[in-house]
Protein backbone atom coordinates (compact mmCIF):
# COMPACT_ATOMS: atom_id res chain seq x y z
CA UNK A 1 0.00 0.00 0.00
CA UNK A 2 1.29 3.26 -0.54
CA UNK A 3 0.77 6.31 1.22
CA UNK A 4 -1.21 9.53 -0.19
CA UNK A 5 0.28 11.35 2.68
CA UNK A 6 2.94 12.76 0.97
CA UNK A 7 2.20 13.19 -2.48
CA UNK A 8 -0.78 15.90 -1.71
CA UNK A 9 0.73 19.12 -2.98
CA UNK A 10 -0.79 22.66 -2.03
CA UNK A 11 -0.73 25.89 -3.75
CA UNK A 12 -1.72 27.04 -7.59
CA UNK A 13 -1.35 25.39 -10.58
CA UNK A 14 0.59 27.73 -13.20
CA UNK A 15 -2.16 27.69 -15.64
CA UNK A 16 -4.75 29.10 -12.27
CA UNK A 17 -2.00 32.01 -11.52
CA UNK A 18 -1.56 33.09 -15.52
CA UNK A 19 -5.63 33.18 -15.51
CA UNK A 20 -5.70 35.38 -12.47
CA UNK A 21 -3.19 38.15 -14.05
CA UNK A 22 -4.61 37.87 -17.08
CA UNK A 23 -7.90 38.82 -15.73
CA UNK A 24 -6.30 41.09 -13.19
CA UNK A 25 -4.50 43.18 -15.77
CA UNK A 26 -7.84 43.19 -17.92
CA UNK A 27 -9.73 45.10 -14.89
CA UNK A 28 -6.39 47.63 -14.26
CA UNK A 29 -6.29 48.66 -17.91
CA UNK A 30 -10.26 48.83 -18.19
CA UNK A 31 -9.89 51.56 -14.90
CA UNK A 32 -6.84 53.32 -16.67
CA UNK A 33 -9.10 54.13 -19.91
CA UNK A 34 -12.12 55.38 -18.13
CA UNK A 35 -9.75 57.69 -15.85
CA UNK A 36 -8.61 59.05 -18.84
CA UNK A 37 -11.73 59.46 -20.49
CA UNK A 38 -13.41 61.13 -17.54
CA UNK A 39 -10.35 63.55 -17.14
CA UNK A 40 -10.65 64.61 -21.38
CA UNK A 41 -14.67 64.44 -20.65
CA UNK A 42 -14.18 66.86 -17.42
CA UNK A 43 -11.61 69.25 -19.74
CA UNK A 44 -14.07 69.21 -22.82
CA UNK A 45 -17.09 70.07 -19.84
CA UNK A 46 -15.04 73.07 -18.97
CA UNK A 47 -14.08 74.82 -21.95
CA UNK A 48 -17.96 74.73 -22.53
CA UNK A 49 -18.68 76.17 -19.34
CA UNK A 50 -16.00 79.14 -19.60
CA UNK A 51 -17.68 79.34 -23.64
CA UNK A 52 -21.36 79.99 -21.47
CA UNK A 53 -19.49 82.43 -19.70
CA UNK A 54 -18.21 84.28 -22.60
CA UNK A 55 -21.27 84.51 -24.64
CA UNK A 56 -23.16 85.80 -21.77
CA UNK A 57 -20.48 88.67 -21.01
CA UNK A 58 -20.91 89.51 -24.74
CA UNK A 59 -24.24 89.74 -24.66
CA UNK A 60 -23.92 92.07 -22.03
CA UNK A 61 -21.25 94.10 -23.28
CA UNK A 62 -23.04 94.29 -27.05
CA UNK A 63 -26.54 95.58 -24.96
CA UNK A 64 -24.78 98.08 -22.83
CA UNK A 65 -22.94 99.43 -25.54
CA UNK A 66 -26.06 99.31 -27.62
CA UNK A 67 -27.59 101.60 -24.93
CA UNK A 68 -24.71 104.08 -24.62
CA UNK A 69 -24.35 104.80 -28.29
CA UNK A 70 -27.26 103.10 -30.01
CA UNK A 71 -25.09 102.13 -32.64
CA UNK A 72 -25.67 98.50 -33.83
CA UNK A 73 -22.51 99.11 -36.27
CA UNK A 74 -19.95 99.15 -33.29
CA UNK A 75 -20.23 95.86 -31.95
CA UNK A 76 -21.39 93.76 -34.80
CA UNK A 77 -18.62 91.26 -37.00
CA UNK A 78 -16.23 88.90 -35.98
CA UNK A 79 -13.91 88.47 -33.74
CA UNK A 80 -11.20 87.02 -32.14
CA UNK A 81 -9.91 85.91 -28.47
CA UNK A 82 -7.80 83.54 -26.95
CA UNK A 83 -7.81 81.99 -23.65
CA UNK A 84 -5.96 79.70 -21.00
CA UNK A 85 -8.09 76.92 -19.81
CA UNK A 86 -6.74 74.11 -17.98
CA UNK A 87 -3.38 75.27 -18.79
CA UNK A 88 -4.15 74.54 -22.59
CA UNK A 89 -5.01 78.00 -25.08
CA UNK A 90 -8.08 77.84 -26.46
CA UNK A 91 -8.80 80.37 -29.66
CA UNK A 92 -12.82 81.64 -29.75
CA UNK A 93 -13.95 83.38 -32.36
CA UNK A 94 -16.80 85.54 -32.01
CA UNK A 95 -19.86 86.29 -34.67
CA UNK A 96 -22.08 89.12 -33.62
CA UNK A 97 -25.27 89.65 -36.19
CA UNK A 98 -27.90 92.66 -35.26
CA UNK A 99 -31.21 92.21 -37.48
CA UNK A 100 -34.10 94.45 -37.38
CA UNK A 101 -37.65 93.30 -35.56
CA UNK A 102 -39.99 94.05 -38.27
CA UNK A 103 -42.63 94.88 -35.99
CA UNK A 104 -41.06 97.73 -34.50
CA UNK A 105 -37.80 100.15 -35.93
CA UNK A 106 -36.19 100.85 -32.37
CA UNK A 107 -35.98 96.45 -31.79
CA UNK A 108 -33.36 94.66 -32.94
CA UNK A 109 -32.30 91.04 -32.31
CA UNK A 110 -29.14 89.93 -31.52
CA UNK A 111 -26.97 86.95 -32.20
CA UNK A 112 -23.97 85.54 -30.89
CA UNK A 113 -22.17 82.84 -32.30
CA UNK A 114 -19.36 81.34 -30.43
CA UNK A 115 -17.03 78.74 -31.76
CA UNK A 116 -13.68 76.81 -30.82
CA UNK A 117 -12.04 74.09 -32.45
CA UNK A 118 -12.03 70.52 -29.78
CA UNK A 119 -10.34 67.88 -30.53
CA UNK A 120 -10.44 68.40 -34.10
CA UNK A 121 -14.58 69.62 -33.95
CA UNK A 122 -15.57 72.93 -34.07
CA UNK A 123 -17.79 73.33 -31.03
CA UNK A 124 -20.49 76.22 -31.43
CA UNK A 125 -22.63 77.84 -28.62
CA UNK A 126 -25.07 80.54 -30.06
CA UNK A 127 -27.23 83.04 -28.43
CA UNK A 128 -30.41 85.05 -29.42
CA UNK A 129 -31.32 88.06 -27.72
CA UNK A 130 -33.50 91.34 -27.66
CA UNK A 131 -33.13 94.89 -27.62
CA UNK A 132 -34.51 98.13 -27.87
CA UNK A 133 -33.77 101.51 -27.32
Amino acid sequence: MISSIGNKRSGFTFIEVMVSLVVLSAGIVFIYKTFFLCVDYLSRLTVRMHANELVDEKIADVSRLFHETADITASSGISVITEEINHKKVHFTYQVVFDPVLSNDNAFRIKVVLSWLDAGRTMKISRLALMAL
